[in-house]
């Protein structure tokens, strides 16, 4: 196929039609400058689930923002947003590398909450998958991000957001963090500046 459509336009511009060579060119162009931008880019995508029986939620609304966590959520921007599909399946491409907070709201008159994900990283040319499962009345979280692996002696900074079951986000100061063993971690406090 690509053989015949390569002849056609040699064809076309050898009868004079020099507009349809230049197109094709562009064309390619283009095509080139989407990989490049695709290889530069990443992608988030996932499953958006009822977390009590597991079952998809189509038509569920997924935002990928940016933004400051003691700006909540006044200072986030709506990088994109996608609607997940029949099998509750949701793919957002071409983001920038670097940490986004990922909000998933079910459609209206669902019997679930929506839920926001902090710290999700994206890296170029690559796919973080999530698995998103939306809870019942009723439920708060706290969502807590920071590094997977760490060795003895290192010291790592969490970051932790706290949510009502209504989605409200807790103010820093209405909680208070501690170690249940001070001989394995201890706690030092800073609210976001």
């Amino acid at each position: 196929m690509k053989r015949i459509a390569v002849a056609v336009l040699a064809t076309i511009g050898l009868a004079g039609t020099t507009g349809c060579v230049t197109d094709s060119v562009n064309g390619l162009e283009d095509k080139q400058a989407q990989q490049t931008e695709e290889a530069t880019t990443g992608s988030i995508s996932g499953l958006v689930r009822a977390a009590s029986n597991r079952t998809p939620i189509v038509g569920a609304h997924v935002d990928i923002l940016l933004g400051d966590s003691a700006l909540v959520p006044d200072g986030w921007t709506d990088v994109a947003h996608t609607t997940t599909d029949g099998a509750g399946a949701f793919t957002v491409d071409l983001l920038s590398p670097g940490s986004y907070y990922v909000r998933a709201d079910p459609p209206a008159g669902s019997d679930v909450n929506g839920t926001v994900i902090p710290g999700v990283a994206v890296y170029a040319d690559e796919d973080t998958y999530l698995d998103l499962l939306l809870h019942g009345g009723g439920t708060d979280w706290l969502w807590v991000t920071g590094p997977w692996e760490m060795t003895v002696g290192d010291v790592a900074t969490f970051s932790a957001m706290i949510s009502t079951a209504e989605g409200d986000s807790v103010a820093a100061d209405n909680a208070t963090w501690t170690s249940s063993n001070a001989a394995v971690a201890t706690v030092a406090y800073s609210a976001a500046a």
